[in-house]
């Protein structure tokens, strides 16, 4: 039997998933969007292998991050159609920081609906 601080630990930590997937959706981003922004945080990769890491079909990342790229987020380096690299762009990277700070710092923007 869980005791009632594990429980008030799952609590705490589902208020702060809900306060990310809000800031998520305030900022007009679907949940794949995020995803790609998040697994380009340390580096810039080829559009492929982001696929792979992603575990997404081709076609849902590439309306990612032709979504992020028509909004700044990231960049697009075009080459080879498999060779494109993306990154994140100084906004993507504010944007991530501020939307991950979400989570643990509620009142970093506005608080999720209840």
């Amino acid at each position: 039997m869980a005791s009632p601080h594990d429980h008030h630990g799952q609590l705490a930590a589902l208020r702060s998933l809900e306060r990310m997937l809000s800031a998520v959706e305030h900022h007009g981003l679907s949940a794949n969007e995020f995803r790609v922004l998040l697994a380009l945080a340390d580096d810039s990769c080829a559009l492929v292998e982001l696929t792979d890491r992603l575990d997404l079909p081709a076609v849902a990342v590439r309306a990612a991050t032709r979504h992020l790229a028509m909004g700044g987020l990231i960049r697009r380096r075009q080459g080879a159609r498999r060779k494109a690299r993306v990154s994140l762009t100084a906004a993507g990277l504010t944007t991530l920081r501020l939307l991950t700070a979400t989570a643990t710092h509620p009142n970093d923007l506005a608080p999720a609906s209840t």
